[in-house]
């Protein structure tokens, strides 16, 4: 069991029956799947929206940017080729390189989609678990506002 998870078991134990409730609900409603994930992943991991799904925005921007300037260094290197064999030689190359390392990401993130989904859907059962407690330290807040103490 990961220390994540023992952190996990330990918050909810804190919380009473009303909370679990509200827990389950929000995470029903807001947790992400690792089947629409893989699916994002299959058809439009191009335009990097897996990782926007999972919230990776910063991730999900490389995804859609780095194969296109990848690609127009690498049709550069060539056309510098001409003029300067080695310079261009060497920009292609190591573009080419890159190129097959971002593939290489690409096949890696397949077999990794099971993890990150599941971290995303821990971060989010800790953020709710954190909110409810906040809700608890504040005097004249309810965990359900719906039914103020």
């Amino acid at each position: 069991m990961t220390n994540q998870s023992e952190r996990l078991i330990t918050l909810k134990s804190g919380l009473d029956e009303r909370e679990l409730h509200i827990l389950n609900i929000e995470l029903d409603r807001r947790r992400k799947s690792t089947g629409v994930t893989f699916a994002l992943w299959f058809f439009l991991s191009w335009l990097g929206l897996h990782k926007f799904y999972l919230g990776r925005i910063a991730t999900g921007v490389v995804y859609v940017v780095a194969p296109w300037v990848l690609i127009l260094v690498f049709i550069f290197g060539f056309v510098m080729a001409e003029s300067n064999p080695e310079a261009g030689g060497a920009t292609a190359v190591v573009s080419g390189l890159a190129l097959i390392a971002y593939g290489l990401w690409w096949v890696v993130d397949l077999f990794t989609i099971p993890r990150q989904v599941n971290a995303y859907n821990e971060n989010l059962e800790l953020e709710i678990i954190a909110s409810l407690n906040a809700r608890k330290q504040r005097p004249g807040l309810s965990p359900n506002p719906t039914h103020p103490e």
